[in-house]
């Protein structure tokens, strides 16, 4: 018998058998202690009644908690993107607009359009973390900002939390093809084609098992990647029984020709699994009174006698579960992981790995830890969440450079050296000439001058030659470095353009955008937000702003600078999470904070994460 969560490509499929012959038979079973016995525990969506569905965090949360398996579902965009997500046209029990993905959209709202209508900027521009299914899932947790994950991302999550490899966590991914309403998804061949470029591209087949309604889908899976384990879903209507003819669900097979049997039709069309509804109520239980299981002690008996594996769906309470346990299934797909894993330790079932958290072993491009120095651990707790810019105030005094926002707080020991430059230089050392382990991005230290202009950048300039090696140096030619030092506040452009040699770049404001600087003069473009933008994450931005914000962007980005804004809101709300979803979205290169765990939490959950291993220090 084959297990889901040990398949791998070297594994054959069972021969597919003409309707009304007998398959091989196998031979039975032997009887398993619960000591050796294994079950493939498949977090539905995520785990749905965990965190809202089909999101980072969610996903995330089912690899700390350890599951054998994250099940999720597909679809794909206008423009041949593969997502992962439950419906076919965009649920506003679980996406809400924000902004348009550019101005005057005539697609806009997005929300109740066909996934496969809508770009993947479009769908991007969707928060799909705020809403949660309080009744059906009292303590579900929200994700604010949490967008769409692309399936490249599910893949990448999985390999930041180490969990890659034939070893590692399983991935069910379903091809929400609508066999019954082909019209409401993309063509089964461009679906089933999108998702395996991917499969193929993050070379995960040996960790991907294949499932769907729509068993035609099966087929096409099974002729151009005929290594994935194939997993034939069963909600009972779907089979169409006693209707004259073939139900469209069924990839031209008949089920009244295998007498109305799915386990014999999923054997004899050469599937690999059987995965059937929990029963009738669908969202009924054992001991309901009119819950009725669909999968029966002799279906199991047969699939395994056939070679099948039995993974029945969505199972989430406790006596449910116990009772297709009881009957020997291979697997259950649930919301409630924790649930099943709690019931699997009672019974002396094997529990699969539970994945520590990467915590800072992640960067975040966008994350700018602004008055960095305010925190318990200057620069060292910024690292640790993965940020990749940082700020320091600095004022001249007693020839050296003191750091605080305001000059009452001036404290000698405080130094630039000390909580900058020095530790900088000991981790690019010790790190092979790298700020995060893993990881080529180099850290901006974005330095502010409070005091007079140019005496206080002369004083950083004759700092930052003693710590060169690291630095990138912007005259007289660029040389890339693990930290580029960026001066704001009082800067001193004419005395830093005379430089021959030059270790640091120059923060422009918007004005500078017509000024023509190099971006080896000025690599950054800084402003107010509260200057240029009324905004401030109430409602949706509105459209003449959006389109002013996604003009500066572009402007920007031609030129080569990065875009900043600081003054945006930062207490934690969903205000909040709306404005920085939109500066994400738009591509502005630094998300400004004073709340590292917040904004960390917030770039994770929209993806923004690259592989690193930073540890925590």
């Amino acid at each position: 018998m084959l297990t889901l969560a040990l398949l791998t490509p070297l594994l054959a499929a069972p021969t597919a058998v003409a309707p009304g012959l007998t398959a091989p038979a196998a031979a039975e079973p032997e009887a398993r202690s619960s000591a050796s016995r294994t079950l493939d525990l498949q977090a539905h969506r995520g785990g749905m009644a965990l965190t809202v569905e089909s999101t980072r965090a969610g996903f995330a949360r089912a690899l700390r908690l350890g599951v054998t398996t994250l099940e999720l579902d597909t679809q794909v965009t206008e423009d041949g993107v593969a997502v992962v997500t439950h419906d076919r046209r965009t649920n506003p029990q679980v996406c809400t607009d924000t902004a348009p993905a550019t101005p005057g959209d005539p697609d806009f709202p997005y929300v109740g359009s066909f996934v496969r209508d809508l770009s993947w900027d479009q769908l991007a521009t969707l928060d799909c973390g705020s809403t949660t299914k309080s009744v059906a899932y009292p303590g579900q947790l929200a994700v604010p900002g949490a967008r769409m994950l692309r399936l490249d991302e599910l893949f990448d999550l999985v390999e930041i939390y180490g969990a890659d490899g034939p070893d590692g966590v399983r991935m069910n991914v379903e091809t929400k093809v609508e066999a019954g309403a082909p019209s409401e998804t993309a063509p089964r061949g461009r679906f089933v084609r999108a998702v395996l470029a991917e499969i193929e591209e993050a070379g995960v087949a040996d960790q991907v098992t294949v499932q769907s309604f729509d068993w035609g889908a099966l087929n096409l899976v099974d002729r151009l990647a005929p290594e994935l384990p194939l997993v034939a879903l069963d909600n009972e209507d779907s089979l169409q029984k006693g209707q004259p003819g073939a139900s469209p669900w069924l990839g031209g097979a008949d089920i009244d020709d295998y007498d109305g049997d799915p386990v014999a039709a999923v054997a004899a069309l050469g599937y690999d699994a059987w995965s059937p509804v929990q029963g009738r109520p669908q969202n009924g239980a054992v001991g309901d009174g009119t819950f009725v299981p669909y999968a029966t002690r002799a279906d199991v008996r047969e699939a395994h006698r056939l070679g099948l594996d039995v993974v029945p769906w969505t199972v989430n309470d406790r006596a449910t579960m116990a009772w297709y346990l009881d009957r020997g299934v291979d697997g259950l797909i649930t919301d409630r992981p924790d649930v099943l894993r709690d019931l699997m330790a009672e019974r002396g079932i094997a529990l699969p790995t539970a994945y520590a958290n990467p915590g800072g072993r992640v960067v975040l491009p966008p994350a700018h830890a602004h008055n960095d120095y305010e925190h318990e651990r200057p620069l060292l707790d910024a690292l640790a969440r993965g940020f990749t810019s940082v700020e320091a105030d600095v004022w001249l005094r007693d020839g050296d450079l003191l750091v605080a926002h305001d000059e009452v707080d001036l404290d000698p020991a405080r130094t630039l050296r000390a909580l900058y430059l020095e530790p900088l230089a000991r981790r690019v050392e010790r790190l092979g000439g790298r700020v995060h382990r893993g990881s080529d991005r180099p850290l901006q230290l974005l330095v502010d001058l409070k005091s007079d202009g140019p005496t206080t950048y002369a004083e950083l300039d004759g700092q930052l030659r003693e710590f060169r090696s690291m630095l990138t140096r912007f005259a007289p030619t660029l040389r890339p470095g693990a930290v580029e030092v960026v001066v704001s506040g009082n800067r001193p452009l004419a005395e830093m353009q005379a430089q021959r040699t030059r270790w640091a770049g120059y923060d422009g404001r918007l004005p500078d955008l017509d000024s023509d600087l190099p971006p080896e003069v000025m690599p950054l473009v800084s402003d107010n937000w509260a200057n240029h933008f009324t905004w401030t994450g109430v409602g949706p931005m509105p459209a003449t702003e959006h389109a002013r914000l996604v003009s500066l962007v572009r402007r920007a980005h031609t030129q080569g600078y990065r875009l900043r804004f600081w003054n945006t809101p930062d207490a934690a709300s969903a205000e909040r999470a709306r404005l920085w979803a939109v500066l994400a979205d738009t591509g502005v290169d630094h998300l400004n904070t004073d709340d590292l765990p917040g904004l960390s939490t917030f770039l994770t959950n929209r993806g923004f994460a690259e592989g690193g291993t930073t540890p925590a220090r």
